[in-house]
């Protein structure tokens, strides 16, 4: 998301050229998005456990997963907690693994990602020129990367069970495994 850079505030067709006062401003925008997503991580601002307000910095942002997309899961109350519909700044692997567990299998849940993009101006115009707060991004853009592990990674999976036959494998050209002791040539039966 690109919202802009401080000139457009304080240059030609900004302050200088209109003489409004500049003011502090923000924009909300909502990206909705399809499937399950356990958060986003972005260039700027904080993930927030809440919906945004114009009051956060610049960038912060939450995710809400539709509820009446969850309501066909029989979820655990921990789980149908996080799938309601409210904000949060991280849906769990737990309601992950309820999701794929759900037979029969259903489409996941979308949602929205919910960013607010502000601007701060410091200064009177007289005494103090005007700028941006301290803090503000120079560049004031936003990017976002959707998430499927927790921060912490991702499960690791249990090692696989061995196979009996696989207790026999050995390599093709280790001629000590054949019942003859030798390598097997070019066209020759192999059983």
């Amino acid at each position: 998301l690109n919202y802009g850079v401080w000139d457009h505030i304080f240059l030609e067709h900004g302050w200088h050229y209109t003489r409004a006062t500049p003011k502090n401003e923000f924009v909300f925008v909502h990206i909705n998005f399809t499937s399950w997503r356990n958060h986003f991580d972005s260039s700027l601002g904080w993930r927030l456990g809440r919906k945004p307000e114009a009051s956060d910095a610049f960038g912060s942002h939450a995710l809400l997963l539709w509820a009446d997309m969850c309501e066909p899961y029989n979820l655990s109350k921990r789980a149908a907690k996080i799938c309601d519909g409210q904000y949060t700044n991280e849906t769990g692997w737990d309601l992950k693994k309820e999701l794929e567990e759900h037979l029969p299998r259903l489409p996941e849940p979308d949602g929205r990602l919910t960013t607010v993009l502000t601007a701060r101006v410091v200064g009177n115009g007289n005494t103090t020129p005007y700028g941006p707060e301290p803090g503000m991004p120079s560049a004031v853009g936003q990017t976002f990367w959707a998430k499927e592990c927790p921060v912490a990674g991702c499960p690791t999976p249990a090692p696989l069970p061995i196979n009996s036959d696989c207790e026999n494998s050995r390599l093709w050209s280790d001629a000590a495994g054949w019942p003859n002791g030798k390598v097997p040539g070019a066209w020759e039966n192999v059983v």
